[in-house]
């Protein structure tokens, strides 16, 4: 069969969606330089075939000429993240904010920057698990089924990945933004209650990275540790890219989930789960830092400051503008996101025995929002290899003294 002609392959490619351009860009060699020779025109008519409702997401691209070839691939990419923000704001039952609001212009910035993180996540995941066992880093394990002689047990493989894992996290989060670390909080805080009904006791009384506290499942920990695996790509797939999928296969995160949890045993959830909680740890010990610098240690924060520095912009606020600005005529923004599969109808009590009940005594306003343990030197309660790196990343930070260069 001939090849089709330059200008028929483009018209084909542009009216592809993102991910489907990015494969075929892989494809041969003429397709990947008839790309790069025509990527800002193609770029522009992909977003605009993968999001052909009015978006928000592309009201910035306006200066395509002016891209490179990587640039444009990033812009793309990035167009996923700002989608999912979106959908993260507008498509859950309680509090949300229209994708077409520009009030929430801000927020949706801050969860993109979320949606990077974890998607670093995966990609750090992803390349320890490429590492040959050989380059895995030499520890002790708690395992007593080998000896100094003896390739590591199977369970020691899997435990010192997410050593390795934990410690890469670890070096990363160090690096990241105040909004950053705002993004990737709100995601841990609200990803799995929105969309995949986790029944949390309150939003104010939420457990950072303390397992001792009550309240929390064992398995909310270990479902988050396993979307930091996969990454955005999965819920993009789900939330956006499922469209060219027929609505009768009912495309979900939730069987993926469910056969994941099963075909672990408890000690590498128990690892997956612990290498999270580290990491959870670790930033609300640089947010705990971050808020005794900034208003200083002799005075507690009022409740409002302490929202903004652990959350920025606030939903409620929001809302509350929204409601201002529609009482004096404007129209309220259009709702484009509908459509969207959010929720995932996720059956945690097959994950697990339900979180025990909350007893807590009464907590100022500004405890609600940071209790006083968040962070605190004692460290994690996790294993004490986990415990470690936590223990050895704290002691360099501090003195590196970091946290006041981070924002």
């Amino acid at each position: 069969m001939a090849p089709l002609p330059d200008d028929v392959m483009l018209v084909v490619i542009s009216r592809m969606d993102i991910d489907t351009f990015l494969s075929c860009r892989l494809l041969n060699h003429k397709v990947h330089d008839l790309i790069d020779t025509h990527i800002n025109g193609l770029t522009d008519a992909v977003a605009h075939a993968t999001f052909p409702t009015p978006t928000r997401v592309l009201d910035k691209a306006s200066d395509s000429q002016n891209r490179s070839v990587v640039a444009s691939l990033q812009w793309l990419q990035k167009l996923k993240l700002q989608q999912l923000a979106a959908i993260m704001l507008e498509c859950p039952a309680e509090r949300s904010v229209a994708a077409e609001d520009p009030l929430g212009d801000s927020l949706r910035v801050t969860i993109t920057k979320g949606w990077t993180v974890l998607d670093r996540f995966a990609k750090i995941a992803a390349d320890v698990g490429q590492l040959p066992v050989e380059s895995l880093p030499v520890g002790e394990v708690p395992s007593s089924s080998s000896t100094a002689n003896e390739q590591p047990a199977i369970i020691e493989i899997p435990y010192l990945r997410e050593l390795e894992t934990c410690s890469r996290r670890l070096q990363y989060v160090e690096t990241l933004s105040l909004d950053e670390i705002r993004g990737y909080r709100y995601l841990r805080d609200n990803l799995l209650r929105e969309a995949f009904g986790y029944e949390q006791p309150s939003p104010d009384l939420l457990d950072y990275g303390d397992l001792v506290q009550p309240g929390k499942s064992l398995a909310e920990p270990w479902v988050f540790s396993y979307l930091a695996k996969l990454g955005p790509q999965a819920c993009w797939n789900v939330w956006w890219n499922h469209r060219s999928v027929p609505l009768a296969l009912n495309v979900t995160l939730t069987d993926d989930i469910e056969s994941a949890w099963l075909t672990r045993d408890s000690v590498m959830r128990k690892l997956e789960r612990h290498g999270i909680e580290t990491v959870d740890y670790q930033i609300s010990r640089i947010m705990r830092k971050m808020r005794t610098t900034s208003l200083g240690s002799r005075r507690r924060p009022t409740t409002d400051e302490a929202r903004f520095l652990y959350y920025g912009d606030n939903l409620a606020q929001l809302e509350k503008q929204r409601a201002t600005l529609t009482e004096e005529g404007e129209p309220l923004p259009e709702r484009v996101l509908g459509a969207v599969p959010f929720r995932q109808k996720l059956d945690w009590t097959s994950l697990g025995p339900p979180p025990r009940p909350i007893i807590i005594p009464a907590l100022k306003p500004h405890e609600r929002i940071c209790p006083n343990n968040i962070g605190r030197r004692e460290g994690p309660n996790v294993l004490p290899e986990f415990r470690k790196l936590y223990e050895e990343w704290e002691q360099g930070w501090m003195e590196r003294r970091s946290w006041e260069r981070v924002g």
